[in-house]
């Protein structure tokens, strides 16, 4: 986690980093600028979990092992998020974690669409495995 809080510098600012990647106030910083970037660094905000992909049709698809947990990598450069997630064949960008949890389900109701309730015979063989994939992951209701 500390490597999410890259200032560059002496070890002074290494160790300085270690307390803000902690959530602990560090000598210098002030009230809101402090609070933003503890905010941008705490270890709770690093993962998204889910636990519904709403679908087109009003139906919902739910993990089996509730919830699915998905870590995430903050940019350092501006408040930009990603996740890859190779399993699912997962690929989501946002600038806002809220927007980050609905693409994450858009694009698992998108895959079960696509994959989980395509025709087998219209698949290559790694469509085949991500449709595996996907139906071990998760139930529809």
């Amino acid at each position: 986690m500390e490597t999410l809080c890259k200032t560059g510098g002496n070890d002074k600012n290494r160790g300085n980093r270690r307390l803000r990647a902690q959530g602990k106030p560090v000598s210098g910083m002030k009230g809101q600028a402090m609070e933003r970037h503890e905010e941008a660094v705490s270890p709770s905000l690093l993962m998204i979990e889910v636990e519904e992909a709403p679908l087109e049709d009003g139906n919902i698809i739910r993990p089996k092992k509730s919830p699915l947990v998905f870590h995430f990598i903050p940019s350092e450069s501006k408040p930009h998020y990603e996740i890859e997630d190779k399993n699912l064949g997962l690929s989501v960008h946002a600038d806002r974690i809220e927007d980050l949890k609905t693409i994450v389900r858009e694009q698992i109701a998108i895959l079960w669409q696509e994959f989980a309730l395509g025709d087998d015979a219209k698949m290559t063989p790694q469509a085949r495995k991500l449709k595996t994939r996907l139906l071990e992951t998760f139930e529809a209701e």
